[in-house]
């Protein structure tokens, strides 16, 4: 049974892996949009001083636990048993479904040429999946207006859309066009997902993904870019944890 619980003021779903396919299958079926939200720690932060990307997290239909820092904080404050689905744990388990399903789906975002590798790949590895569109969103010096890229996506007839633009980007070009995508019943943001599936960054080891040492893998690979992201989420996250403790507990 699905149960939602808050952290920090954003709804989550206790739902299995196995839950969020059938979610997404009723989408497709009964034709009921459902923005799917993987959120972590740096989420979270970023949420409490970004009201419009807040308000996004609140309104996606389906809202799931990246990284164990979420899971962990629903079982210190109490908010019920969260199970931790990541994006590429849900990718790997959707893209044979919908090859089995006949599900379309296409591919927008990352850099020129990461999505045409991506979808080659995926093509390849999962019998009868089709992805009937890329689109990377840039052509050379300029991006393309969204209004294009929405027109290339009801014109493909998918049903599920998978968005590569970081957050909260992602998740907010989806809030604001989910009304202009035509046949799409599900859209994913996915964030590094296509550079991890396109060959771009090395995935983490399977260890690495179990013990939920992601941040650490990407800091090692890319201290630059990473370090302040790992600061939020183990260091601000668990402080912003441990002042709603103390608000629960003094309510």
């Amino acid at each position: 049974m699905n149960t939602r619980t808050t952290i920090l003021g954003i709804p989550f779903d206790a739902v299995m892996i196995d839950d969020v396919l059938r979610r997404i299958a009723q989408a497709i079926e009964h034709q009921k949009f459902c923005q799917v939200v993987t959120a972590g720690p740096e989420f979270l932060m970023m949420a409490k001083t970004n009201q419009l990307f807040r308000d996004v997290l609140r309104r996606a239909e389906l809202s799931l636990p990246d990284g164990f820092g979420v899971v962990l904080a629903g079982h210190f404050l109490r908010r019920g048993r969260l199970r931790r689905v990541t994006g590429m744990d849900l990718l790997r388990r959707l893209f044979p479904r919908a090859g089995r399903e006949g599900w379309r789906i296409f591919l927008y975002g990352a850099m020129p040429g990461v999505a045409e590798r991506v979808a080659a790949r995926i093509a390849k590895e999962y019998r009868g999946l089709s992805v009937v569109g890329v689109e990377s969103g840039f052509r050379r010096w300029f991006r393309l207006p969204d209004r294009l890229v929405c027109w290339r996506i009801r014109r493909s007839k998918a049903e599920i859309l998978l968005v590569a633009l970081g957050a909260p980007r992602q998740e907010l070009w989806i809030d604001r066009h989910r009304h202009a995508l035509g046949h799409v019943q599900v859209a994913i943001g996915v964030g590094g997902a296509f550079d991890y599936l396109g060959g771009v960054v090395p995935e983490p080891p399977r260890l690495v993904r179990t013990l939920g040492l992601e941040w650490l893998w990407r800091l090692v690979r890319q201290p630059r870019r990473r370090w302040r992201r790992i600061m939020t989420a183990v260091v601000e996250f668990p402080i912003a944890i441990l002042q709603e403790k103390f608000r629960d507990g003094a309510s």
